[in-house]
């Protein structure tokens, strides 16, 4: 039935001690430092960083050597060691008065890129501002999945930082309102928030009848609450497959569902996606489930399981609700049958990769492509994602 799929997200500390005659005062270094001094710019007081109320670019640059008003090191004029400035400082590497924990962060902070330093009177990853601002780490691939060998499928949350290499973060332990969780699909919404939208079987064996599917969110990865759940709304429905999250160029989010072999759209009607419009059925299917659906400036690219065939078939349109074309068909990838549950998203330049769930022969498998879909390589298993590890998304962290 369902496996995996794809759309696209988000910093630590050291230790310093102060003194105003040693390496600390109100200079600084390295990422979070502070000072009318800075690498260079106009070219007067000033280090090799600086110190003060400034930063890495300000007004400082070469007569100072690599001390002056806020050197490296630090001195009066230009010295090696000691005075006003020095390594640290009112915002250095280690919580002082700012610091990497301070009140301001990297991309935020007190003070910006240009006339207040790097940081400004913060640091890195917390405070007022921080990377991300809300304080959290950084994931630049998230990898939402459930493991249907366990005696509960629950959420699983793998993250990588070259979307090949994945580590498990949580097993949230996290099943839904039916205590079964199949097919997790994540997005990172506007307001700051995780959402997985997902089919809840009413067992644990696949595929009993459900009319439904869910959506949960979280802050953080770990902790996940329901916030709806949404009946598939097409008469003498059997089967709700294998919500994706899509976002359209106009902003507008939808879940894209496979009610009976049919992909079907329902657009979240409220900022707080609790609730959806009734099923619009966009021209995929009948015997076509697990559709991802990305659009690439302004074309439409379906990957979509032809059930019967057992293969990752590929569709174009101008229109999310179509008509659709297959320009790859069959075993048109090199794939080889038995794939479902494709999610594509974007690695570097020009690259895209797939993942999908391969079932017997190796759960969670990936290929890429260079020429915009026309040709993949040889599907080879995710390095570290182990097998029974199904149907889920990547995303792109921050």
């Amino acid at each position: 039935m369902q496996s995996v799929a794809i759309l696209g997200l988000l910093a630590l500390c050291e230790a310093c001690s102060s003194s105003t005659n040693s390496a600390q005062a109100t200079g600084g270094t390295g990422p979070a430092a502070s000072g009318t001094g800075g690498l260079a710019n106009n070219g007067s007081t000033g280090g090799t960083l600086g110190g003060g109320t400034g930063g890495n670019v300000v007004t400082g640059g070469a007569t100072g050597g690599t001390g002056g008003t806020g050197g490296k090191t630090g001195s009066a004029s230009g010295g090696a060691v000691a005075s006003t400035g020095g390594e640290s400082a009112t915002g250095g590497s280690a919580p002082n008065t700012g610091g990497r924990m301070g009140s301001g962060g990297t991309p935020v902070g007190t003070g910006g890129g240009s006339a207040g330093g790097r940081t400004g009177s913060g640091g890195s990853p917390a405070g007022t501002g921080g990377t991300p601002i809300t304080g959290g780490p950084s994931y630049p691939y998230v990898f939402s999945v459930f493991n249907d060998s366990a005696a509960s499928s629950d959420l699983i949350i793998y993250t990588s930082t070259d979307g090949l290499n994945f580590t498990m973060l949580y097993d949230t332990k996290y099943t839904g309102p039916t205590g079964f969780l199949r097919d997790p699909s994540i997005m990172k919404h506007t307001d700051g928030k995780f959402y997985v939208a997902f089919t809840t079987p009413p067992t644990m064996a696949c595929c009993g009848n459900d009319s439904s599917f869910s959506i949960a969110s979280s802050s953080n990865l770990k902790d996940w609450t329901t916030v709806t759940t949404v009946p598939a709304g097409v008469a003498g429905v059997k089967n709700t497959w294998a919500p994706e999250w899509f976002k359209d160029k106009d902003g507008s989010v939808y879940a894209l569902v496979n009610v009976d072999a049919k992909t079907y759209r329902y657009k979240a009607m409220n900022d707080t996606l609790t609730m959806f419009s009734a099923p619009t059925w966009i021209g995929i299917g009948p015997d076509y489930i697990d559709t991802f659906i990305l659009i690439v400036g302004d074309t439409y690219h379906a990957f979509t399981k032809h059930e019967s065939a057992t293969y990752v078939e590929h569709a174009t349109s101008t229109s999310l609700d179509g008509p659709w074309t297959f320009d790859g068909k069959d075993d048109w990838a090199g794939w080889g049958n038995h794939k479902e549950a494709p999610c594509v998203f974007q690695v570097g330049t020009g690259t895209w990769r797939i993942v999908f769930d391969a079932g017997g022969s190796g759960h969670e498998m990936y290929s890429d492509s260079t020429d915009m879909f026309k040709t993949w390589t040889p599907p080879k298993g995710l390095p570290t994602v182990g097998n029974n590890i199904s149907h889920g998304t990547v995303i792109k962290g921050n």
